[in-house]
C-alpha cells in the first residue's frame, strides 16, 4: 500500500497530477461550462491510478523473484583460512577461497572442483533438468559451464564430498547474471 501511495506522487505521475489539478481549476474558473477540461482532468487521474497500480504490481513481482533467488544461496560455508577450516557466512567468501562441500549443501559460489569423492550436483535450479551430475577435478569440456569440474552457485550438492576453489561470487556468478537480468 505504501509503495502504491508513493508511486502516485513520484516522477511522471506527479506531473500528471499537477495537470489534472490545473484542469479542475480551469473547469472551476469557466463556471462549470467546459466539460472537456473536466473530462481531461478525470482521465489524467484515472491514468495515474492505473499506472501506479501496474507499477506496484510489477515491483511486487520483481521483489518476490529476488527473494526466491536469495533463498537459493547458501547461508554458511566451510573455508580453509590460515591453515584451518572455519565456518563463515557465505556472503564473506571471496575469489580464491578454498571451500569444503558435502551432500545436502547449496553451492555457495561458482566453484572449480579440486577434489571429489563421489561428489554430485543437481543443476535443476538453473537448467530445469533434475539430473545429478558427477563432478571431479577434470574439466572434460571446453565450455566453462559444461565442464564437469564446475559447480554453479544456487545449485545443490546431492552426494559425496569435495573441495573447490571459488572463481566467482555474488553478481559475478552464472546465477548472479541470471538474477540481474530478471530485474
Amino acid at each position: 500500500l505504501l509503495k502504491f501511495l508513493l508511486s502516485l506522487v513520484h516522477g511522471f505521475q506527479l506531473m500528471m497530477n499537477v495537470g489534472a489539478i490545473l484542469c479542475f481549476i480551469v473547469y472551476g474558473i469557466s463556471n462549470a461550462e467546459d466539460s472537456q477540461t473536466l473530462a481531461l482532468g478525470v482521465m489524467l487521474i484515472v491514468v495515474v491510478f492505473l499506472t501506479s497500480a501496474f507499477q506496484t504490481y510489477q515491483e511486487g513481482k520483481a521483489d518476490k523473484i529476488m527473494e526466491e533467488l536469495r533463498a537459493l544461496v547458501a547461508d554458511a560455508v566451510y573455508v580453509y583460512r590460515d591453515g584451518e577450516i572455519t565456518q563463515v557466512p557465505a556472503d564473506q567468501i571471496t575469489v580464491g577461497d578454498i571451500v569444503q562441500v558435502k551432500a545436502g549443501e547449496k553451492v555457495p559460489a561458482d566453484l572449480r572442483i579440486l577434489t571429489a569423492q563421489d561428489l554430485k550436483v543437481n543443476n535443476a535450479s538453473l537448467t530445469g533438468e533434475n539430473v545429478d551430475i558427477k563432478l571431479g577435478p577434470n574439466a572434460n569440456h571446453k565450455r566453462l559451464y559444461e565442464a564437469q569440474n564446475i559447480a554453479r552457485s544456487g545449485c545443490n550438492f546431492t552426494c559425496g564430498t569435495g573441495t573447490g576453489i571459488v572463481f566467482a561470487t555474488g553478481d559475478h556468478t552464472f546465477f548472479g547474471q541470471i538474477a540481474k537480468s530478471t530485474v
